[in-house]
């Protein structure tokens, strides 16, 4: 009996030892499932730098069309907050606004750049000037007015006390004198034009004089800081070579 069962053992543990064999045996490696790979996303660059403006640092109070922009990088959708510092604002999908200032004074112009989880605020300081005050001035080149009179203008003085503002006019309130004897012959006797143009230009006339007919406008570019104003003469009804500078006191 006991040899019996030895062989009973041997013939049913052999089918088990022989199957091991083949598979250590046979050379195929199992397959390695293929690793996913997800597609790196590259984030446009997001940055502010700052605002510039055209022009630069200072306008002219209703003349003054300026041109501000954010200067950095933007992805596409970034909205920009503008703040002009006059209690104005408003929000544009594009880095450039314009804007026209109707009163005078310094202010601080910003935009807050938005992009999903990005922000940045930038700042600058802008100075926006009027007419108001003493000026002095010399024409040269001008022989053509006063009309009523043989003798030229060729230095003046210029007080402007106060302004109104008439649709598209400026009404400006002061005095005027000059060196042929010309003297103003109403209260509103300088008109300030509105025409909003990117720079300090200012066009403004002196009518009613009382030595001569029509009006005598001057339109010239302030400097930095509007302490200055060049440019070049116009008489209703003629053209003369006339150019004029005048200072602040």
């Amino acid at each position: 009996m006991p040899i019996r069962r030895f062989l009973l053992s041997l013939v049913l543990t052999s089918p088990l030892l022989a199957s091991g064999c083949d598979r250590e045996n046979s050379g195929v490696s199992t397959p390695t499932p293929p690793t996913s790979t997800t597609p790196s996303v590259v984030e446009s660059p997001f940055s502010l730098q700052g605002i510039s403006a055209v022009p630069d640092g200072t306008g002219v109070q209703y003349n003054t069309d300026f041109q501000f922009s954010a200067a950095g990088a933007f992805p596409s959708g970034t909205q920009f907050v503008w703040n002009f510092g006059d209690g104005s604002s408003t929000t544009t999908s594009s880095p450039s606004v314009s804007r026209v200032y109707g009163q005078a004074g310094v202010f601080n112009v910003s935009v807050e750049a938005r992009s999903g989880a990005n922000s940045a605020v930038a700042t600058r300081p802008l100075s926006v000037r009027s007419l108001l005050g003493r000026w002095f001035g010399t024409v040269t080149g001008f022989t053509h007015f006063p009309l009523q009179r043989p003798v030229a203008i060729t230095s003046f003085e210029l007080l402007v006390a106060n302004q109104t503002l008439d649709a598209a006019t400026l009404m400006l309130h002061g005095r005027w004198a000059d060196d042929a004897g010309c003297r103003e012959t109403r209260v509103e006797f300088m008109r300030q034009r509105l025409q909003p143009v990117p720079s300090a230009t200012v066009t403004f006339g002196v009518n009613s004089l009382s030595c001569a007919n029509g009006d005598f406008y001057l339109t010239g570019l302030a400097d930095a800081r509007f302490d200055r104003v060049e440019g070049h003469c116009d008489v209703a009804g003629g053209n003369p070579n006339c150019r004029f500078s005048m200072v602040r006191e």
